[in-house]
């Protein structure tokens, strides 16, 4: 699991909104400009972030600890590099013994005139034999504003070679296939948005859930009222093994997400330095529940420019 994002907004340049964790936010790493006489970012960026996770009562997960870093680098103008490193650690109730996971990222971007291009990879170390070794690549292309319309598509190919399988039960190894359109909407300078994005996951096997396709609808709406950046976002349908922002975030626990939502600030005192806040709400289904359960987790994140 890693990095999650919220992307595609206006101040002055447009930038990308980013977050880590599992269902976090954080915000506006990357400035892009559209204008003729404008100039790519030239600084490094770097974010650290914190969160805390509470779970259910009637969930087997007990303590969750979660922290991750993210780094921004320029290579001239018209490309850059993003970087990202994450470790979880959870413990469950009763003998389960404790999962610890480590998960590394980079995605190289490319300025092509009005379009973004994109492609990045995952890699997953846990203690779960399942997703250990796992890996993510994914594709994306961005048209950031035209006439207060921005449109992205992304593709992400995620493989865990380990993974016991339940249709096939002489074979290992599981195979994740994940479409995710995105179209926005842009309005007074960029200071208000509204963007949809419809993600759709195929697996390789059913993994004795009767069902191979999960399919999810988001919606956000972003504001700016300077110095700060307001976030909300709600989403409905289905998630397995969703992937996020570039393959910057995984979620790579083995349990299906049923709708959630997610609200963040983010102050912008400086501009070498920006401190947000995120408050994130997820449905969740664990074994031997016919209801889906609930997590709650809130991060908290700096970012400093250099």
């Amino acid at each position: 699991m890693s990095l999650k994002a919220l992307k595609n907004r206006q101040i002055n340049r447009a930038s990308t909104d980013f977050s880590i964790g599992f269902a976090g936010i954080i915000f506006l790493l990357i400035t892009l400009l559209l204008t003729p006489t404008a100039q790519a970012m030239v600084g490094v960026e770097l974010m650290t972030q914190k969160s805390r996770w509470t779970i259910d009562q009637l969930s087997i997960q007990e303590n969750v600890s979660q922290t991750g870093t993210y780094l921004y680098l320029p290579l001239g103008g018209l490309a850059y590099l993003e970087g990202a490193q994450e470790q979880l650690e959870l413990s469950y109730k009763a003998t389960l013994p404790s999962l610890k996971q480590g998960d590394r990222s980079a995605v190289f971007n490319l300025l092509l005139g009005p379009f973004m291009l994109s492609a990045g990879v995952h890699q997953v170390k846990s203690t779960n034999p399942n997703v250990d070794q796992g890996k993510t690549t994914a594709y994306q292309f961005n048209l950031p504003e035209i006439l207060h319309l921005s449109l992205g598509y992304s593709s992400f190919k995620t493989k865990f070679p380990d993974f016991v399988l339940t249709d096939r039960l002489d074979q290992k190894g599981l195979e994740v296939k994940q479409q995710s359109p995105e179209i926005g909407l842009n309005f007074f300078d960029g200071s208000v948005g509204l963007r949809s994005k419809q993600s759709k996951i195929q697996l390789s096997d059913s993994l004795g859930r009767g069902q191979t396709e999960y399919a999810s609808t988001q919606v956000t709406g972003t504001f700016w009222l300077q110095p700060f950046y307001f976030t909300y976002s709600k989403w409905t349908g289905d998630r397995l093994f969703y992937a996020d922002n570039k393959a910057l975030y995984l979620n790579s626990l083995e349990q299906v997400y049923h709708g959630g939502n997610q609200a963040s600030i983010t102050w912008m005192p400086a501009s070498w330095m920006d401190l947000a806040i995120n408050r994130s709400n997820d449905n969740f289904f664990e074994s031997g529940f016919l209801e889906p359960l609930k997590s709650q987790t809130d991060t908290l994140s700096l970012t400093l420019r250099f």
